[in-house]
């Protein structure tokens, strides 16, 4: 019978007998785990930072494992093995200045940097990959550890990150392309495939699309407060699924001009200080409203920062612009900070010329019909199961990012979609079940960020632990004409339901707990089980399967 050799410091300290319910889950940006459910003969010698290899990669032992003692001579385990993606959860991410709950302003890559700095103080051995060019955008991190951080500067910057080792990359789509075609309702030996609708993600065929309100002059189409485009919204797929009106709004997408220092003053110290653009193409004081202009740097020293401009000499095409002072003493620029040759920048508060507007309009109209291309038909997710064999005969290869063409013809579906997850039995890794989804979701604390961030909200991370002693109390309740399964947590009950299956009438790693939890700061619809001591994870990431969760 297969075992799961279990190493420490490279020495195999245990080998249980397992079966298929041992399991590897991959997840796009997300889970990575072995969860091994076995029987051992005695109680095993498994301590924390033990591991096992699939494929290549090790998964270590971050909490202990449930262990059911069911007679003398038998004991019932299950063990949750970790990626090395889960060690970024060990350590906060913290300021230069010792801070939890802060704001950082920079590219993707700045923050990265950042990340990695702080998981080497107590991890040697990261390093940053391959990271896309992207604009400046500033986020407030609200005690976040390194890997919720992670997820947060991913979901801002529309990258998506993967590892190799300890570097890690951030990109704008990862996987492999796979010469693979899924044809709903088609069972040829090579797949079973069900379609899932996705409720909780908008269908849209009328798109309106708004900008930011920054440097657009009072008398702009029709005092419109927003940047728009003329047509005011596209359209697409109308015909088919009637009109279905929906927004996008991008506080990115304004007229504005970024560009670079070619001179900078000595000193600004003095009232004098000023910058130059030789390259400048229009008289900023031809374009000043009532509100005072300024001047926003986007790389360099002062990166983030934003001055107010008292004068411009269009002669020398010179900015001259005030130093921010605070009471304590601080200034900048200073001697330690100062703008240099080179640096990038750009103005607001001003109205910008018409050539800058119709760029900003035909930007919005670009990203507005990019939106609409991911979201004019229901979103949906296929269940696909792999024939073993021919797996094994055809030698496929398939992993969680990896891109695949799905062909619905009821939907109208014929494109390359993201394979979100692939799970299969470490016996038979050629038993792949997969979840491919025409949407990436990062996590639950990306949409729950992006509802509370109007009211200013900070969003803890779950610690709180459930009881070890969680027991089914019955299997026949009856809820909307179904029997499901209920358990008591802390006192309170929930429902649970099988994760790919409705065989087996115990609470089993994958299966999906519902229940309305409040913690002090949160509300949790549901979350996965992943055995061992039930609790709430300690990251969003480990709990939300709202959109990818198979039905049972």
């Amino acid at each position: 019978m297969p075992v799961l050799n279990i190493y420490r410091n490279n020495t195999i300290i245990a080998s249980p007998e397992i079966d298929e319910g041992t399991k590897l889950v991959r997840r796009i940006m997300n889970a990575q785990r072995v969860t091994a459910n076995f029987v051992a003969n005695e109680v095993l010698p498994l301590e924390l930072g033990d591991y096992v290899t699939v494929q290549g990669e090790n998964y270590y032992l971050n909490q202990l494992p449930t262990v059911d003692k069911t007679n003398e001579n038998s004991y019932k385990y299950v063990v949750v093995f970790q990626s090395i993606l889960y060690n970024l959860y060990k350590k906060m991410l913290i300021s230069s200045d010792g801070l939890t709950d802060f704001s950082y302003t920079g590219t993707a890559e700045d923050m990265l940097l950042l990340i990695i700095s702080n998981i080497n103080q107590i991890e040697i051995g990261w390093s940053v990959g391959n990271v896309d060019d992207t604009e400046i955008k500033t986020i407030q991190f609200a005690n976040e550890s390194c890997r919720t951080a992670l997820t947060l500067i991913a979901s801002t910057f529309n990258l998506e990150f993967y590892l190799n080792g300890k570097t890690v990359y951030l990109e704008e789509a990862i996987g492999t392309i796979r010469d693979l075609t899924f044809k709903y309702g088609q069972n040829s030996g090579l797949y079973n495939i069900i379609r899932k609708p996705v409720e909780s993600k908008s269908l849209v065929t009328r798109l309106y699309a708004y900008g930011a309100t920054k440097n657009l002059p009072y008398t702009y189409r029709d005092h419109a407060k927003r940047l728009v485009f003329e047509e005011r919204y596209l359209e697409k797929n109308e015909t088919v699924y009637g009109i279905q009106e929906g927004y996008y709004t991008n506080d990115d997408i304004f007229p504005n001009r970024t560009a670079t220092l070619t001179a900078v003053s000595d000193s600004f110290g003095d009232g004098e200080g000023h910058v130059t653009d030789a390259s400048l193409d229009f008289n900023i004081n031809d374009y000043i409203t009532e509100t005072r202009p300024k001047i926003v740097f986007k790389s360099g020293e002062l990166s983030g920062y934003e001055f107010e401009v008292w004068k411009y000499d269009h002669d020398t095409k010179s900015i001259y612009f005030n130093p921010l002072k605070e009471g304590d003493g601080f200034e900048i620029p200073s001697e330690t900070n100062m703008p240099a040759i080179g640096d990038k920048y750009t103005l607001v508060n001003i109205n910008m010329p018409p050539i800058y507007i119709i760029e900003a309009e035909d930007a919005l109209k670009a990203a507005a019909q990019k939106y609409l291309d991911s979201n004019c038909t229901p979103k949906s997710l296929y269940l696909v199961k792999l024939d073993h064999k021919f797996v094994k005969t055809n030698a496929i290869t398939l992993d969680a990012g990896d891109l695949v063409k799905i062909e619905d013809a009821y939907l109208g579906i014929d494109q390359a979609i993201r394979v979100n997850q692939i799970t299969f039995p470490l016996v038979n890794p050629n038993k792949i079940e997969a979840v491919i989804a025409d949407f990436i979701p990062y996590s639950l604390q990306e949409q729950i960020t992006k509802v509370t961030s109007n009211i200013n909200r900070t969003i803890n991370n779950i610690n709180n632990t459930v009881t070890n002693n969680t027991r089914v109390v019955n299997n026949n309740t009856t809820v909307n004409g179904g029997e499901v399964n209920k358990i008591k947590i802390n006192g309170q009950e929930f429902w649970w339901e099988k994760a790919f299956d409705n065989s087996g009438a115990d609470l089993e790693p994958n299966d999906v707990i519902y229940g309305n939890y409040w913690n002090r700061y949160i509300f949790v619809k549901k979350w996965t089980f992943l055995g061992g001591i039930k609790e709430l994870r300690e990251s969003w990431d480990e709990i939300e399967t709202i959109d990818e969760t198979p039905e049972p």
